[in-house]
């Protein structure tokens, strides 16, 4: 995926995958940008980095993740050409990618964007396509409670306030924003806030 957000968005359907195939090795390839969004998360079983700035390290990159002998590969954002090309070079078995025009003829299947879907109902309906249909659209972001302890000393606690962080989404991409009448209201899951807490 492109950003955080994006990565953020795409955690429901990690878990949706992971239910549906609980012995499968899910292993997915990020951004130095986006990586630490997904780094504990618990339904994957490796995370692997992507140089996206350092061209040079592309070719051993492609051929670690070509000789680990998946039996599929899913592009989440097959609208990147790099994401495209590595998915081909792979030559997994099996290949599904979001479509893209200008990218649709490096994958075995594509699944389309329907008008008006979230993000998140976008990258579920990717992993309904699988074989792993699911409803729950709460995003995955578990905290380490090493990283809690560091957002504590950073942030320490003032009287008679909490601090939750929220994330709404991109301020420029419609299908990725928090839909507006839930900001602010009691329906934010109480786990999500939760894991956000702290102070």
């Amino acid at each position: 995926m492109d950003r955080i957000g994006d990565m953020f968005c795409t955690t429901p359907a990690f878990r949706a995958l992971r239910e549906a195939y609980p012995n499968a090795q899910i292993d997915l390839v990020a951004s130095s940008g986006n990586g630490a969004v997904v780094e504990d998360n618990p339904h994957i079983d490796n995370l692997f980095t992507f140089p996206l700035k350092k061209m040079w390290q592309w070719p051993l990159h492609f051929l670690r993740y070509k000789f680990a002998g998946y039996d599929m590969v899913v592009a989440f954002n097959a609208q990147s050409k790099t994401t495209s090309r590595m998915v081909k070079f792979i030559n997994a078995p099996h290949s599904v990618g979001t479509w893209d025009r200008g990218t649709e003829g490096y994958y075995d299947q594509t699944v389309r964007y329907r008008n008006g879907d979230h993000t998140i109902d976008f990258q579920l309906q990717v992993a309904a396509e699988l074989g792993a249909p699911s409803d729950d659209t709460s995003m995955v972001f578990p905290v380490s409670d090493e990283l809690m302890v560091k957002a504590q000393v950073k942030f320490p606690p003032r009287d008679g306030k909490k601090r939750v962080a929220v994330f709404i989404g991109n301020a420029k991409k419609v299908d990725t924003r928090w839909p507006e009448g839930k900001i602010g209201r009691a329906s934010c899951r109480e786990r999500v806030l939760r894991l956000l807490y702290i102070s």
